[in-house]
């Protein structure tokens, strides 16, 4: 069975094309594929949710009775809590961030599962419609869009410095053991003990055994979006909102998915030029006409 991860474009395709929604279906029902989503979903369908077709969309996507796969910054956090429990615990733990719908809900909300049994995805998609919490995604996909215009022009003024590298990975890994320290609880207090931590031994040290023995290629969310971050500076664009988004998507269904389902022209180039980056196979790319093709 294919993990096949679909954008909102897609999802919006097939509700308009029953030809599409029949072999989507019968993928689905014969169990050939499995359809992944992610939380960013909830926010593109409650950023839709205003449109006549919405309630369709719903529908059909529900009907699909889709996986769901861990949102970006909890899947690096998850993964590298794994990873760096393997290296230094010996632990047996793997990354499988793919799950059911109250798990990865769950997660996302910071409670219980059990408190989630019987939540839907169009519970989620409602409250992500809200024009108040549209304005604050709105607002942080801003300041994302202003911390990487900073973060470029420092890489462009540093690129070939190969210790710059060294230190974006370490404060990478301070960030994740901040997170866990803090119960990812207030990202100044998160910011600032990562700090401290890129500058207190014996911890620097370990990270830096961490780094120099390649554990990093583990953290294949990480790298994913450090290949997009990279050639998105090289290629002198920047992250406006669109591109954030997609960069959601990509992030995770590249390393974790075994096809990844965009007719987004710009995105699929991008993930063209990453994937040969990347020290692992990745998803296959591909237009959702070109994948029904593969179907029966």
């Amino acid at each position: 069975m294919l993990n096949v991860y679909v954008d909102q474009n897609f999802l919006i395709y097939c509700t308009k094309n029953p030809t599409w929604q029949r072999k989507i279906k019968e993928a689905h029902n014969s169990a050939a594929i499995t359809v992944v989503l992610s939380p960013w979903h909830f926010y593109e369908c409650g950023n839709g949710a205003a449109h006549s077709d919405a309630d369709e969309l719903l529908n059909f996507t529900e009907k699909l009775e889709p996986e769901w796969i861990i949102e970006r910054a909890d899947l690096q956090l998850f993964e590298f809590w794994v990873v760096w429990n393997q290296v230094w615990n010996s632990s047996k733990d793997i990354v499988e961030p793919i799950g059911t719908f109250s798990e990865i809900a769950a997660i996302v909300s910071k409670v219980d599962e059990r408190h989630l049994r019987d939540a839907k995805m169009r519970d989620y998609v409602s409250a992500f419609s809200q024009n108040d919490a549209l304005a604050e995604v709105k607002k942080t996909l801003e300041n994302h869009r202003s911390v990487s215009d900073t973060i470029r022009n420092e890489y462009l003024r540093r690129r070939s410095d190969k210790p710059t590298w060294q230190e974006m990975e370490l404060r990478h890994l301070a960030v994740q053991l901040a997170r866990l320290e803090l119960k990812a609880k207030g990202t100044d207090r998160v910011w600032c003990r990562a700090d401290r931590l890129v500058h207190e031994r014996p911890i620097r040290t370990q990270m830096e055994f961490f780094i120099s023995s390649g554990f990093t290629r583990e953290l294949k969310c990480h790298a994913t979006e450090a290949a997009f971050t990279e050639e998105l500076f090289v290629s002198g664009g920047g992250l406006d909102a669109s591109r954030f988004v997609d960069r959601q998507h990509a992030s995770v269904a590249l390393p974790y998915c075994d096809r990844f389902i965009t007719d987004d022209g710009e995105l699929s180039r991008r993930c063209a030029r990453i994937t040969g980056w990347l020290p692992f196979q990745s998803a296959t790319v591909m237009s959702g006409e070109d994948f029904l093709r593969t179907l029966p």
